[in-house]
């Protein structure tokens, strides 16, 4: 009679139970010797689960009995769990061989080919099964209690390396990646800028792979969304949220800023593609003819630009002569001191004004974000009576978490800026007095701001002169107070025009 034998490790278990290969293969052996089989092949299977039947060796071992059917007529293994730790796979398995006519024989447990033999070995394999759950088990909790002391047990996610010895290992930021991460995040802050912008840009900064090349876009997504980078440990299947105790990289509020952007963009166009900074008096200049806003573009390879109109074709103007005329235009804005009086005394009781809008909603949100603790506490209260499972309560908590970081980053929206009442007075009187140089250093979105302040209902340019329909009230009042410094004339045609 012909046998084949079957050894399997996957743990340090060959020097903990004494299951080494070479111990395995010396007692098979040694029983096939004594009952009478020849060995024909050993198959060896190295660091492999029994968790699954998709093992190099197993499958090799089955192709290798299909192939010589009716020639091996055992399988020899030490135990059991050798060849599986599932129950229904070591049942399956047992089917496999059985077609042909090949017997599984367990070297170390004595079973007999009755009926109460099968329903012992029946018996072994769901022990091997109940051994490797209860394993998995004390594994899962461990890893929980764990993470609950905000250790980070899993691989390291870039700008992180895994520190510590065995038992005490957790991660720590490594620069400059950290760097070039926290800077990925800045820049998202400022909501002006697209994700792909940013991702490219890294790229440059140094945020690559290890090959030295730009991170995916999926890559980069998962990277901006994970909660890790501001100190959070978030493992779902698990039931954990809560902050860790290592260093973050990102500032939390800087964090849930751009979960906010990225969130509030999903279906919305970014700013930068309708007020392009390449074109900034687009949305603001209407088409002498039809009335309708320019649009702008460039030509020839980005060297010349024009302001033109969709609709009427010969309507195309030069976009360097049309922004410097503007900007003379600016300078040609003399501001009465009387204006700048009232539009100083008008900054300081909107700003009053909107600092007790905020503190009531402020004190709001102080309202529920206690009302949200005192919920959590009576979670807690619940869960120590019995009345709600660890999981419940564990979902309730993660949900009331979540509420109050929605509520940490609606505070920022009625957050005073850190600047004192009488540095805004000074700073908007010397950008009223400069403004040509003020709207030179704006961004983009603040001078379509400006426009629409200066001019409501938009501007027209035409041969040399600009014109608009409506004045602002700004300018209403400063021609109000100084009619012989205005450089508008009487309103039965408002022209805006220039020496020359």
């Amino acid at each position: 009679m012909k046998a084949i034998i079957y050894c399997r490790v996957s743990t340090q278990e060959q020097v903990n139970e004494g299951n080494s290969l070479l111990t395995q293969e010396r007692l098979c052996r040694q029983y096939g010797k004594n009952n009478g089989y020849e060995i024909d092949k050993v198959f060896v299977e190295e660091g492999e689960s029994a968790k699954t039947i998709y093992r190099t060796s197993l499958k090799n071992m089955m192709k290798y009995c299909t192939l010589t059917e009716g020639k091996i007529d055992a399988v020899l293994i030490y135990r059991i769990d050798r060849l599986s730790r599932e129950t229904a796979d070591y049942i399956a398995l047992k089917v496999f061989f059985n077609k042909l006519g090949i017997k599984v024989i367990s070297t170390s447990e004595p079973i007999e080919d009755t009926p109460t033999g099968r329903f012992l070995e029946t018996v072994l394999a769901s022990s091997a099964q109940m051994d490797n759950e209860i394993r998995g088990e004390r594994s899962k909790n461990g890893m929980i209690d764990r993470l609950k002391q905000g250790r980070w047990m899993f691989y390291a996610p870039l700008g992180y390396r895994t520190e510590g010895a065995k038992g005490a290992s957790n991660i720590e930021p490594v620069e400059p990646i950290a760097g070039y991460i926290n800077r990925v995040f800045m820049a998202l802050s400022s909501g002006y800028i697209t994700v792909e912008e940013v991702r490219r840009d890294s790229a440059k900064w140094g945020l690559v792979t290890n090959r030295g090349k730009a991170l995916s876009i999926s890559m980069f997504h998962k990277m901006i969304r994970n909660p890790i980078y501001k100190g959070y440990l978030d493992v779902p299947s698990m039931g954990i949220y809560q902050k860790g105790s290592f260093k973050a990289i990102v500032d939390e509020k800087v964090f849930d800023q751009v979960q906010y952007i990225l969130e509030s963009k999903k279906k919305k166009m970014p700013i930068y593609r309708k007020l392009n900074p390449d074109f900034p008096l687009r949305g603001a200049l209407k088409c002498s003819k039809c009335g309708k806003l320019l649009t702008a573009s460039w030509a020839k390879q980005r060297t010349i630009g024009h302001y033109r109109c969709s609709v009427c074709t010969n309507v195309n103007l030069n976009k360097k002569v049309l922004e410097n005329t503007f900007s003379e235009y600016l300078k040609s804005i003399v501001w009465n001191q009387i204006t700048v009086e009232v539009v100083k005394e008008a900054l300081l009781l909107n700003w009053q004004s909107h600092k007790k809008e905020y503190e009531k909603e402020l004190a709001k949100i102080a309202k529920q974000q206690i009302e949200i603790r005192e919920l959590m506490d009576k979670v807690v209260d619940k869960n120590m009576r019995g009345v709600y499972s660890d999981s419940l309560a564990k979902t309730k908590l993660n949900d009331y978490e979540r509420n109050l970081a929605e509520l940490r980053l609606e505070t920022q929206k009625y957050a005073s800026p850190d600047v004192m009442e009488a540095d805004l007075l000074n700073y908007s009187v010397d950008f009223m007095r400069n403004i040509t140089g003020m709207w030179d250093k704006l961004d983009i979105e603040p001078k379509h701001r400006l426009h629409k302040m200066l001019f409501p209902d938009g501007i027209v340019y035409l041969n040399g002169i600009f014109t608009t329909p409506v004045k602002s009230c700004l300018i209403e009042l400063n021609d109000l107070v100084c009619v012989e410094n205005s450089t508008m004339v009487t309103p039965r045609r408002i022209e805006l025009r220039l020496p020359g």
